[in-house]
């Protein structure tokens, strides 16, 4: 069997899964009051297995438990999971953050939320801080935040690599050009084409095109233009230009456009993503060229959430351009915390910053 026990209410959220055999039936002692240690130590001599999270309390001194999920005096398998649940103090209270610089990503997160705080993760480049861990915290630690605050957890992905933006050499002679990159530490090399628009011995393109960001040392071809070939001509590069600009260019060399739509996420909606056959190649005058026009960034695939935690259901949904909203409702198979399902369901597609329901289990009852 598979289990999953998590914290709703806004509280820190830890999720386990696992197996167990259940044997026999005990009753949960009552631990409410007693320290952390205490707690699950009166649990495991009952032959149960806490598994923690925190919650702020009025009444109950911080590091106290507050109550158990089953409740005190309910009746579970032998060797079951019980959520101990930890007061973090009063509610509206302040923490001040902990430095989590250098923890492995999942101990900085306990950290945090043993601090009281829910983290989100974001990632960064780091030459100082091992890949997968942590790199900083926004707000930096040692501020005093609220508790319960949403703080972003950066988690290094190593150090980053050494890029280029290739520059613009359209139209400069051919040494200049190939003097402009290798001065950018480039490595060039050159191809002919025939070009309408370009001098007979100048510069046309690059292959990446100006702009894309290579390693240093990388080769980036040089087309020289060789000049106009009677009859022919050279597609341009109309790719951001307006629906009508793209056209006007091409009718202007002598070519027939017609449109075709695609989605962007580059390409703002209206505008040209990229013709076929594409710039660069040479063709009869008076041919068809299909100028692509963005219909704007494409629908975002929702993840499956179903059984994670709120917070990581979070993560999941933020980490592809999704936002969402909380339902809660009372569940007597899903432990308190963890998502029961979404709407819309996973699979399904929407609009990028869409919001996605989350219905997440609050347990046997819903307490506001």
């Amino acid at each position: 069997a598979c289990a999953a026990v998590g914290f709703a209410g806004g509280s820190a959220v830890t999720t386990v899964r696992g197996g167990w055999d259940t044997t026999s039936a005990v009753s949960v002692p009552q631990v409410a009051g007693e320290t952390r240690a205490a707690a699950q130590a009166i649990l495991a001599d009952a032959g149960l297995e806490a598994v923690t999270g925190s919650e702020p309390s009025r009444s109950v001194p911080e590091g106290s438990a507050t109550r158990t999920d089953p409740p005190g005096g309910a009746t579970v398998d032998d060797g079951a999971r019980v959520a101990l649940f930890i007061s973090t103090g009063p509610p509206g209270a302040t923490v001040k953050l902990p430095d989590v610089t250098g923890s492995e990503r999942d101990a900085a997160r306990a950290i945090l939320r043993d601090a009281g705080v829910r983290p989100r993760l974001r990632t960064e480049a780091s030459a100082t801080i091992a890949a997968d861990h942590a790199t900083r915290t926004l707000p930096p630690a040692g501020t005093t935040v609220d508790r319960d605050a949403r703080v972003t957890l950066l988690i290094s992905t190593g150090p980053a690599t050494q890029t280029i933006a290739i520059p613009d050499v359209r139209g400069k002679p051919r040494a200049e050009a190939l003097a402009t990159l290798r001065g950018a530490g480039l490595r060039p090399r050159t191809a002919s084409e025939p070009s309408d628009e370009i001098d007979e011995g100048a510069a046309t393109r690059t292959d990446p095109a100006a702009g894309t960001e290579v390693e240093r040392g990388a080769v980036v071809t040089v087309f020289v233009s060789s000049g106009r070939v009677p009859g022919r001509v050279t597609v341009p590069n109309v790719a951001n230009a307006a629906r009508a600009d793209a056209y006007a260019t091409l009718e202007n060399l002598g070519l027939q456009p017609e449109g075709a739509t695609e989605p962007s996420a580059a390409v703002a909606e209206g505008a040209a993503t990229r013709t076929d056959p594409v710039a660069g190649t040479v063709v009869d005058e008076g041919s068809t060229v299909t100028v692509f026009i963005s219909s704007g960034p494409p629908p975002l695939l929702v993840p499956k959430v179903a059984g994670l935690g709120e917070s990581d259901a979070q993560d999941a949904l933020g980490a592809v351009g999704l936002k969402w909203s909380t339902t809660r409702t009372e569940s007597a198979t899903v432990a308190a915390g963890v998502v029961i399902d979404s709407n819309p369901d996973a699979g399904q597609r929407i609009a990028p910053g869409g919001i996605v329901e989350l219905i997440v289990s609050c347990g046997s009852s819903c307490i506001d």
